[in-house]
């Protein structure tokens, strides 16, 4: 079990110390991250210190842990290899949330409305990752200086929502492919600098669905035609569009698994009940705050 301890600077060695007086013999790695040291199963955080005086203070610890009959060792290699297998995670999650954003975006204020309601419940999680005691009570990472991200998803927010009020049905401005990838990317950037990148499958999970029906339709279509025959998963893809074709625009001799439901619906609710499930999806993300 991880704890975030706040201390003043004096206090930091002494603290570290007496965590770990009951492992006496026994190996105590001192691994240092971004001059942060991570001691056993304990994260320390100096707080209101920069860079350099964290690290002054992870040289210091690991001296006095020294002294008091603990053998520190530094782990080689593992910075590099943290570094590989954030680059690949990032490039995964900026790309997959880039495009469920852009396949989102196929019907008026579709992509806008839960793209807004993403970005609200971001700056909630920004917000209390700022604050040192809603960190502590919720058991999450406490990230200084992250309330200044809430200023830049308000204007993200803002933003969105003006031009939700020009884009709702019947729209008449359209967001294209270069507004709705660069929406993916910040909220993907933004989950990542706030360490809540796990929970983009919950609180994007209208964009993971839009992603997997493209994704399973066109495999789904290959094996067939690698076998000489028609078929679907769904009528239409990305998803969205599932719910306003009807069979008789499906090619004839086409086999589909899911030809549910057989009544058609008009655009405008679909997308606010794309809406709504976004804000189902939002709730939860927020409550897993405190379930944790």
């Amino acid at each position: 079990m991880r704890r975030i301890i706040p201390v003043e600077a004096k206090e930091l060695t002494k603290l570290a110390v007496k965590a770990l007086e009951d492992k006496k013999g026994e190996d105590i790695r001192v691994i240092d991250i971004h001059g942060v040291s991570v001691l056993a199963d304990y994260f320390v955080i100096a707080d209101g210190s920069n860079a350099s005086q964290v690290k002054a203070m992870a040289d210091n610890v690991e001296e006095e842990l020294g002294k008091a009959g603990h053998e520190c060792r530094q782990i080689e290699g593992y910075q590099t290899a943290g570094w590989i297998l954030f680059v690949i995670i990032t490039i995964f999650v900026v790309t997959a949330v880039s495009n469920g954003a852009n396949l989102n975006d196929g019907m008026d204020g579709m992509a806008a409305g839960n793209s807004a309601i993403i970005g609200l419940t971001l700056g909630i999680l920004a917000y209390v990752s700022s604050h040192i005691e809603f960190a502590g009570y919720l058991n999450i990472m406490y990230i200084p200086g992250s309330e200044e991200l809430v200023i830049f998803i308000c204007a993200f927010i803002g933003a969105l929502i003006g031009f939700l009020w020009y884009n709702a049905y019947p729209a008449q401005v359209f967001m294209g492919d270069t507004g709705s990838l660069t929406i993916g990317g910040i909220i993907a950037v933004f989950a990542i600098i706030i360490h809540k990148e796990l929970l983009i499958p919950i609180l994007c999970g209208v964009f993971l669905v839009e992603n997997l029906s493209v994704i399973l339709q066109r495999a789904y279509y290959k094996v067939g035609k690698k076998k000489g025959v028609k078929q679907r998963l769904f009528k239409r893809t990305p998803i969205h569009d599932h719910f306003r074709t009807s069979m008789n625009q499906i090619e004839s001799g086409c086999r589909v698994v899911f030809t549910q439901p057989d009544n058609l619906f008009h655009e405008s609710k679909i997308t606010v009940r794309f809406w709504i499930v976004t804000i189902v999806l939002a709730a939860i993300t927020i409550i897993t705050l405190k379930i944790r």
